[in-house]
């Protein structure tokens, strides 16, 4: 695996896989959409983050995907479910 402080440095992500920002988490809820080539035709990389805010979900595509690493996917989330959904408290 390549240094995460290399600028070519790119992170994959799928479907429920737990990610961090900036000391938050959260989990992949769509990802891009791969043709035979494993070329993107479509899509964008949905995180819903791990917070009170029921509709706390965010395009991650471009740049700021760049920022995001996967978390340890042992991680206990406070307000979500491993599928994105809101927790009853």
């Amino acid at each position: 695996m390549e240094n995460p402080e290399d600028a070519e440095y790119v992170e994959f992500f799928c479907v429920g896989d737990k990610v961090t920002y900036s000391e938050e988490f959260g989990i992949v809820v769509q990802t891009y959409e791969l043709d035979e080539r494993n070329v993107v035709v479509g899509g964008s990389l949905i995180v819903r983050w791990d917070t009170k805010d029921e509709a706390d979900f965010e395009n991650c595509s471009g740049n700021l995907e760049a920022f995001l690493r996967k978390a340890d996917q042992n991680h206990q989330f406070k307000y979500i479910n491993e599928d994105g959904t809101e927790k009853e408290l």
